[in-house]
């Protein structure tokens, strides 16, 4: 049986802070309607996103927006919210620099943007 749960409130406030970030419109209630599929063994880390009523699968998708924190070891972790080729939202992704295990996903104040190149 596969693993699924509620997002957790600081993964929320991450993909709102993301979404409006990037000027996409979530629908009303989103948080409600969608389900966190660990796609990690760790306690925080990267997940997928499907509705309720749905199942998660691997699927073409793009990056929407993007961010970065320190770690509570001061270890840089980058954020990407990923949606699939309908727009809708596909992945959270989680990447620490080091690969170590994320501690703690700090308030959206704390987010920094990650420089294009």
């Amino acid at each position: 049986m596969e693993y699924k749960r509620k997002i957790f409130p600081e993964e929320v406030a991450l993909i709102a802070f993301l979404a409006f970030k990037a000027q996409f419109q979530l629908e009303s209630n989103w948080e409600n309607k969608f389900i966190a599929y660990p796609l990690t063994k760790e306690k925080i880390g990267s997940i997928g996103l499907f509705k309720n009523n749905q199942k998660y699968t691997r699927r073409q998708s793009r990056v929407l927006s993007c961010c970065k924190f320190h770690d509570v070891d001061n270890v840089e972790v980058a954020v990407y919210l990923l949606i699939d080729s309908n727009d809708t939202l596909y992945e959270l992704d989680f990447w620490k620099v080091d690969d170590s295990e994320i501690c703690h996903i700090p308030s959206v104040d704390s987010m920094e943007d990650i420089p294009q190149i």
